[in-house]
């Protein structure tokens, strides 16, 4: 039977461990060296394509990454910057300065297969979701049937 006093010292190592893990934040995810305008800030992409990029894409695959104060709490903290440090590996759009085929291809794909964004992102950031227009114009862009 749980005493009052065990209960006490479970609540106060729970506060503690939870003190413990705020007091120890990830450290900033790396931002790349921009010598020059990333791709999507050139006439390279649409400026419709733009708009949804930075809408759905930004956060995770830019230096232009928003940090709402949850991304201050951990562990939330450390999956976000995890998250943010692979997506910027995978693709960073404020420092490519071209995006070819293949790429864009990869972006349209994922978009496609609703890996991108990924379903936990879209709970907290609904905007981001991309709809079949959405995916349509992504598909225009990588067939070049856009006139923008």
């Amino acid at each position: 039977m749980l005493t009052k006093r065990r209960v006490g010292l479970a609540v106060l190592l729970v506060a503690g461990l939870g003190a413990l893990a705020q007091a120890i934040q990830p450290p900033p995810p790396p931002l790349g060296k921009a010598e020059k305008p990333g791709a999507w800030q050139t006439t390279a992409v649409p400026a419709r394509v733009r708009t949804l990029l930075q809408r759905a894409c930004a956060d995770c695959h830019s230096n232009e990454t928003k940090w709402p104060w949850y991304a201050r709490l951990s562990p939330g903290s450390w999956l976000m910057a995890d998250h943010v440090t692979r997506g910027r590996r995978q693709l960073n759009l404020s420092i490519e300065y071209t995006l070819d085929e293949e790429e864009v291809g990869e972006i349209v794909e994922a978009a496609g297969n609703g890996s991108m964004p990924p379903p936990s992102y879209l709970w907290l950031h609904p905007e981001a979701r991309l709809s079949e227009a959405d995916k349509a114009l992504l598909n225009q862009w990588w067939m070049g049937e856009l006139t923008e």
